[in-house]
């Protein structure tokens, strides 16, 4: 018979708390309480790889592009009906309801029914949009805009999405942006395939597309901040 522990380690100053959270529950999983499966597991960890991109959690958020303590730059002044995308890791299974990002500087004259956000998987499908943000886009502040349906994802260690985001008009909204230097830093080691920040054609009259050809993308070096909850 095995001889699981009597007692867990507590939290040590030396470790990130988050990840030893995970640890200690792994531990009790497999150890204290041996019901644990390899895949409760393999869920456990992926749910603290999160933590190497700070942890959407700490904001009651399920995915980001990445911490907004890093999105106090600038504004990411898009070009009129590009359609940009921004990659977010999925670690665990989730239902996606909203979007979330800041205006940095409002969009003018802009075109109905060509402005709004939407989500994409690995594959270049789209499986949820937002309505049309022609009005919203002409406001600052922090946004929250629910999806016109709400979307499971089954996540994993090596699932992820693709934030899709437009804006059309004389002057396209700003939404706030970390500004990387350059596109190739971008997407370092990334395939045309996985790309973390592009761009994937252009259409001034309607919102992002149905689906998208991956072939076709082109590194961008824009990475505004955007959030999943």
């Amino acid at each position: 018979m095995a001889n699981y522990p009597t007692s867990l380690p507590s939290a040590s100053p030396g470790f990130h708390s988050g990840v030893n959270d995970e640890i200690v529950a792994i531990g009790t999983e497999l150890g204290l309480n041996p019901k644990g499966s390899y895949a409760s597991v393999l869920a456990r960890l992926a749910q603290a790889g999160d933590v190497h991109y700070g942890d959407p959690r700490q904001h009651d958020l399920l995915a980001w592009t990445y911490d907004p303590v890093a999105g106090s730059g600038g504004a990411l002044a898009p070009i009129s009906g590009l359609q940009y995308f921004f990659r977010v890791r999925v670690p665990r299974t989730v239902t996606f309801t909203n979007v979330w990002w800041e205006t940095a500087v409002v969009g003018a004259a802009l075109t109905a029914g060509a402005n709004n956000l939407a989500l994409y998987d690995s594959t270049g499908a789209r499986i949820a949009e937002t309505a049309d943000q022609t009005t919203n886009y002409t406001t600052l502040g922090i946004k929250t805009v629910a999806f016109t349906a709400p979307v499971a994802v089954t996540g994993g260690p090596t699932v992820f999405v693709w934030i899709g985001y437009k804006s059309t008009g004389t002057t396209p909204v700003g939404w706030r942006n970390i500004g990387p230097p350059n596109s190739a830093l971008s997407n370092v080691n990334q395939t045309t395939a996985n790309y973390r920040c592009f761009t994937n054609g252009t259409n001034t009259a309607a919102l992002m597309p149905a689906t998208i050809t991956l072939a076709a993308s082109v590194m961008s070096a824009a990475a505004p901040w955007l959030a999943l909850s």
